[in-house]
């Protein structure tokens, strides 16, 4: 009571200071709980005014706790406990945060101090809060289940001027998350040093590096908006792994002066938005060429010549050359001092050692220039051995063969490991080599080395490794330069023709080049009645992408100009100039027509519902100043026939399309007058606007027809241009699941609710729409009709790694509007759907993306499959059929009742489509745990028993399988599902009954694993396609019990045994030794039998047995058995030593077995003769 009484009173007092006490620097005064005033220099547990300051090893906290400030001494150990510290100030770490219980820190201030020098271990600092900042000069280390998270639950902002380093981190660890709105900084003092680890952004994240920036892994989210990383001015990014990959993507931005984007170990190089400035590491340059711009340092010079160095993975000895045969030639493939040998004594020739399948990937149109062959080899005693022959070996006919061409040299090998090249940069050995040739896995080396001398006797050649160095030039990235040109334009130099070049990296022209500046082009037609402005030569500058579009053309008169390129430009193309006409979209048209009497306009391609504000032109300077009536009227080209007209307006229209518009004809005879007002000038110009809402390739035709009232009767102007109305974009409707219209429910992560099954069929309705919302009934009546395509990506946040591709289609197209009946999805998980053009461009003017769709899902498993069982009887003697203490003895097909017998087996995530799932995987998040089931609960596994084989039968006995005192069931990691498939381990065993019954010889063991979602585990004996189809309740092969129908997929069949262990009675002279026999048995019906297959049964002995005479102790006797272990045939003979002093008497001799064999004693008789007449009653119990 008087305890009680103490802490009610210090329970008040802290009531009492927390409602009015003033701020205090609360420091503790002795390791020690959190929550005891004598811990604390103020007087009190650290309220939320407080500032606080651990100066002890350890603090422990004992509940979540919010403070002003907090600091950790030098040596100070805060034990976290599992609980949350949140700190509404600065935040000081010299000594140690955290100890192995998974605890938060929490920042939730704005514009608050994190520094220090000390460590932080198993705890997350987060920062919920704007504009907080790692002090310059600060260095905090973080070890394996530490991190930073920024933003982790308030849009929050982190500036590191000092440095995060991770020492003790792994591969795969995480030292820095940024959640969903958050914002990293790092300054130009700030440096993260964390090779081994990953540094992770969400959506809608972001990363600005204005410093050092050394991880693993940069990992972003898929989702939108994707993460954006920027490298500042001089700033610096190292990775090692590949990073920012398709199933976790995230947006790089490296074109800042100065700064460096070092690629080591496997990563790979990241597509930027807007090229590097440079770029490095050491994957150059096995990784040129690399496909993207660089502005400053570049590892892979423009069209090489690039060096590649591999080495190979078959190394073998073949004839040919020489009599002594190399000695573990498969040693040769590294150098990793394991050597490939040959003892050549005097005058001696080796064989070839040849090596092959170097796994060369030079890209396709490389030439290769030159071939190293580098061997690194010693000999065991200098000026003694030398090469005989160094060749390469080519591909001929699919088999690998030895060339001509011999690069050996004249020197003596050294006694040390030694790397002498043979060719060069540019030898090509005598041959043409392909790049074909050089990547087939039959392209190599062959070597062979010789003792030319007859002194000191035989030598030994050592060799370690025969890499291969292939350099090639790749042809110029500069693939042709187009010219583009609109067809028309009026003749006289104040209206020349708009000339475009481009320089293309490829045959389509999809990508400019834009690895340096294009110039020396000279354009023609030249001379009298042309003007180029700027005059010849032209360039095109990196600077502007690759794309000069400032280019005019003009012709005194009318007629028609040949567009061409004169000379060779530099760098020069690897192909011939191309001429492409804009306004008809042909290639190769190199013809320019000038007029003096006509109209010329160029309608875009667009988007249809967009106001398009168009120039027409006139070649006929009467125009100038004057307002005329052009009629206007289109026609469909593909589709033939529409339903919507387009309409126009004179001057700039609305950007509704419809105030003030008129409709657009439809013909010449129905054609839409505008009264058109021309500007000033010999060509003067006059503005109107088109809208067109469907899509489709059409033709605007325009006409003029002079009058006697404009001075011009009997003149006719025509004009036309074709273009193509793409849609604006589509919408996803009416999304269910196709076998019973269940609506999508969009789970949002783990938990969600079930939408459908990895690969269950369900319902997507598409419709395409113009820019203003409206469906374009067009869309799908192409000529070739274009459909919609469905693009999955993965919802963001919550670990799903896997995404395949969606399989089904949208069916015909009906005014505009599609649906599709049998998508399926062949993952667990939950996705959107981005819809976009069947074959990813409308009439060849490019992609359409439409509006991604909430979540679809949850997909949960389809099934398991069944893999990999194996069956390990007697599983406390023996392990994959053999017995465990010698791994060579091979064991019985049957265990004994109430022992153990192991299963193992895989269980395989798949969709109902027979696909394999890999998202269906085990976390500790809750929102992230995809994986619904856990193996290793026995009962949940479901197991059953029957023997439907065996006389008398069936036998159910599912009843009697158990896991009572056996193993755990165990998986082969600690999360069951830690990579998408189960292994799993289930130690078990049938029960004995009281009365012996059996032998079972056939015993079918079922498993139905409870899912928590229905999935179902296939047997491998179920009906084709049963287990595909999501209606059907199961696909099971076994019926394990009374009710009729299968009911569990069969696992495994063994034999079960109901045994026991009898010593037989003997008796004799007390002079002798005398013999007992132990016998393995087994019940039967037709009664107990010798277990002939058991040599495997240990028993153990007494060292010695006392002779019992008239209730006293005689004389003793010892013991020994053979064979020494194990049981031959079943049985055992038991040795019994004469009895000590002639004694005589009864000697029980009953073994130690294990328990699933009880044993029955045996008696042996010392003193008893046996003569002509037996009289001789034994009493025993009966058996």
């Amino acid at each position: 009571m008087k305890n009680s009484k103490i802490y009610l009173g210090a329970l008040l007092l802290s009531l009492l200071w927390s409602g009015g006490a003033q701020a205090a620097v609360c420091t503790s005064l002795s390791a020690g709980d959190w929550n005891v005033i004598a811990r604390w220099s103020c007087g009190r547990i650290p309220l939320a005014t407080d500032t606080v300051v651990i100066a002890h090893n350890a603090v422990r906290m004992r509940n979540d706790y919010t403070v002003a400030g907090i600091t950790i001494n030098a040596g100070a150990v805060l034990n976290d406990d599992g609980n949350d510290l949140t700190v509404n100030g600065d935040v000081v770490i010299n000594g140690q945060l955290g100890n192995n219980q998974g605890g938060a820190l929490r920042m939730r201030t704005a514009g608050a101090s994190l520094s220090g020098t000390g460590t932080v271990v198993d705890l997350t600092i987060e920062i919920d809060a704007a504009n907080i900042t790692l002090a310059a000069g600060s260095t905090l280390d973080f070890d394996q289940n530490s991190e930073i998270d920024v933003g982790a639950n308030n849009a929050g902002s982190l500036i590191i001027n000092g440095s995060v380093t991770a020492a003790t981190q792994t591969a795969g660890d995480r030292v820095i998350r940024v959640s969903s709105g958050g914002a990293l900084t790092i300054g130009t003092t700030g440096v993260v040093n964390a090779p081994n680890s990953r540094l992770e952004l969400r959506t809608n994240a972001s990363l600005l590096n204005n410093g050092n920036i050394t991880v693993r892994e940069l990992r972003g989210r898929s989702g939108a908006p994707a993460p954006v990383v920027t490298q500042g001015v001089n700033s610096s990014l190292t990775v090692s792994t590949p990073s920012c990959v398709a199933a976790s993507p995230c947006l790089l931005n490296a074109s800042a002066s100065g700064n460096t984007v070092t690629y080591n170990g496997t990563s790979a190089v990241i597509l930027p938005s807007a090229g590097y400035w440079n770029l490095a590491g050491t994957i150059f340059p096995g990784s040129c060429p690399h496909g993207v711009t660089v502005l400053g340092s570049d590892p892979c010079p423009a069209g090489g010549p690039v060096s590649v160095t591999r080495s190979p993975s078959n190394c073998v000895n073949v004839g040919g050359i020489g009599t002594q045969a190399w000695t573990n030639p498969a040693r040769a493939v590294s150098s990793n001092n394991s050597y490939a040998t040959r003892a050549l004594n005097d005058l001696q020739v080796s064989n070839y050692l040849r090596c092959t399948n170097y796994g060369f990937a030079i890209p396709a149109g490389a030439t290769i220039v030159g071939i190293s062959v580098n061997v690194e080899r010693r000999a065991s005693s200098t000026n003694s051995l030398r090469d005989a022959a160094m060749r390469l070996v080519k591909d001929v006919s699919g088999a690998p063969a030895i060339q001509a061409t011999d690069r050996s040299t004249l020197t003596f090998y050294p006694t040390a490991d030694t790397l002498e090249a043979h060719g060069g940069s540019a030898d090509l050995w005598g041959d043409a080599w392909a790049y074909t040739d050089i990547n087939s896995t039959n392209f190599g080396a062959a070597f062979a080395a010789q003792k030319p001398g007859t002194a000191n006797g035989a030598r030994t050649v050592s060799v370690d490794h025969m890499p291969i160095t292939v350099t090639y030039t790749m042809a110029s990235p500069l693939h042709h330069i187009r010219i583009e040109h609109n067809g028309g334009a009026c003749s006289g130099a104040t209206a020349p023709a708009e000339i475009t070049l481009k320089a293309c990296s490829d045959a389509a022209c999809t990508t400019t080049y834009t690895s340096a500046n294009v110039t020396g082009i000279n354009l023609s037609p030249t001379g009298a009645g042309y003007t180029w402005s700027p005059g010849n030569p032209q360039s095109i500058a990196l600077a502007s992408g690759g794309i000069n579009s400032g280019i005019t053309l003009a012709r005194n008169t009318a007629g028609t100009a040949t567009l061409a390129i004169t000379g060779t430009p530099s760098p020069p193309p690897a192909n011939a100039y191309e001429c492409y006409n804009s306004n008809t979209g042909v290639s190769g048209d190199c013809n320019l027509v000038f007029s003096t009497n006509s109209f010329i306009y160029t309608v875009p391609d667009h988007s249809a519902g967009s106001r398009q504000v168009l120039t027409l032109r006139s070649c006929k300077g009467a125009f100038a100043g004057e307002t005329r009536a052009v009629k206007f009227w289109s026609s469909y080209i593909n589709p033939a026939t529409g339903t919507l007209q387009g309409n126009v307006v004179a001057g700039t229209g609305s950007a509704n399309c419809a105030t003030g518009y008129s409709a657009l004809g439809t013909s010449s005879a129905s054609a839409t007058t505008l009264n058109l007002a021309f500007g000033t000038g010999t060509t003067p110009q006059a503005t109107f606007s088109l809208c067109y809402p469907d899509v489709g390739e059409l033709k605007l035709d325009t006409r003029y027809d002079g009058s006697a009232a404009n001075g011009d009767a009997g003149v006719v102007i025509l004009g036309n241009d074709t273009f193509i109305a793409k849609p604006g974009g589509f919408t996803l409707s009416n999304i269910i699941r196709s076998s019973d219209s269940v609506a999508n429910p969009g789970a949002v992560d783990a938990s969600g609710a079930i939408f459908a099954k990895a690969g269950e069929a369900f319902t997507v309705t598409v419709t395409a729409q113009n820019m203003l919302g409206a469906t374009t009934p067009n869309y799908g009546n192409e000529t070739i009709p274009e459909s919609v395509m469905l693009t999955p990506a993965l919802a963001g946040g919550l670990g799903l790694t896997n995404n395949p591709a969606l399989s089904g289609s949208f069916g015909t197209f009906a005014s505009g509007v599609a649906t599709g009946v049998a998508f399926m999805w062949d993952e667990v998980g939950i996705i959107t759907l981005t819809p976009s053009v069947g074959d990813a461009s409308y009439l060849g003017t490019g992609n359409v993306t439409g509006t991604t769709s909430g979540n679809v899902g949850r997909f949960s498993l389809g099934k398991f499959g069944l893999q990999n069982i194996i069956t390990d009887n007697r599983a406390d003697l023996c392990q994959d059929g053999v017995l465990i203490s010698d791994g060579v003895t091979a064991c019985p097909a049957f265990t004994y009742m109430d022992e153990q017998f192991d299963v193992r087996f895989t269980l395989a995530p798949q969709s109902l489509n027979d696909v394999a799932v890999d998202n269906y995987v085990d976390s500790a998040i809750a929102e992230e745990d995809f994986a619904k089931f856990d193996p290793t609960i026995f009962s949940g596994l479901n197991l059953a028993a029957v023997d439907r084989t065996t006389a008398g039968g069936p036998y159910y006995l599912t009843a009697r399988l158990s896991n009572v005192s056996m193993p755990a069931v165990t998986c082969a990691t600690a999360l069951c599902f830690a990579t998408g498939s189960a292994d799993v381990t289930v130690p078990m065993k049938l029960s004995r009954n009281v009365a012996p019954d059996g032998a079972y010889g056939a015993v079918d063991i079922g498993i139905a694993p409870a899912e928590a979602d229905g999935a179902r585990v296939e047997g491998a004996g179920a009906a084709a396609g049963l287990c595909n189809n999501p209606l059907v309740a199961d696909c099971y092969d076994l019926d394990s019990d009374a009710t009729a129908g299968n009911d569990r997929a069969l696992l495994t069949t063994t034999e079960l045994r109901y045994g026991r262990m009898k010593v037989s009675n003997a008796y004799g002279s007390e002079l002798l030794p005398l013999q007992l026999s132990a016998t393995a048995q087994y019940y039967t019906a037709g009664g107990w039998l010798t277990s002939t297959t058991d040599n495997l049964t240990n028993l153990t002995l007494a060292g010695t047995y006392n002779l019992i005479k008239d209730a006293s102790i005689s004389g003793t006797t010892t013991a020994s058995k053979t064979p020494a272990t194990g049981l031959n045939a079943g049985k055992l003979t038991i040795n019994l030593t004469r009895p000590t002093g002639a004694a005589t008497g009864i000697a029980t001799i009953t073994p130690v077995a294990p328990a699933y064999l009880p044993v029955i004693e045996g008696r042996a008789t010392f003193g008893v003769y046996k003569g002509s007449n037996d009289v001789f009653i034994y009493q025993r119990e009966s058996y």
